[in-house]
């Protein structure tokens, strides 16, 4: 009789122990809920991600010297475009809106005055690196600012 009640507590532990989560499962997790635990691959980066933020380039002027340029994109369409020419000259900050056309192509909205000018560029942009190409083939580069 002993025997046949050590048997069914054994049992009883037995089932108990295999019904209980394991203790890699997280507390609420069912084994259906678990995925593969390989590191899924990341999606790669969007340009339009990797616009966001400030740029610092050098423009070429028609006169010859270069003047630096700073862009600036942010996540709700707007930029500033700030160029600062040799001294004694101020620096000029112009803002506007920009919008994707495709993966490689933006198209600008420069505010001056009452008049706006609108531009198409092509870009292409890493995390690092931003190269912009007018209309007219100029290119400029420009690298991230951190």
């Amino acid at each position: 009789m002993r025997m046949v009640r050590f048997a069914g507590v054994v049992g009883l532990v037995l089932l108990v122990a295999s019904c209980s989560p394991s203790s890699q499962d997280k507390p609420g997790e069912k084994a259906s809920d678990k995925t593969n635990d390989k590191p899924q691959p990341k999606a790669p980066d969007k340009p339009q991600d990797l616009l966001v933020g400030k740029w610092k380039g050098k423009e070429k002027m028609d006169d010859g010297t270069s003047a630096d340029l700073v862009l600036e994109f942010t996540k709700d369409g707007k930029m500033k475009h700030i160029t600062e020419p040799p001294k004694p000259s101020p620096p000029v900050t112009l803002e506007g809106t920009f919008k994707f056309l495709d993966d490689t192509s933006i198209e600008t909205e420069i505010r001056i005055g009452n008049a706006s000018l609108k531009e198409k560029q092509k870009i292409v942009v890493t995390k690092e690196k931003l190269t912009e190409t007018d209309e007219k083939g100029k290119t400029t580069e420009f690298t991230r600012v951190p």
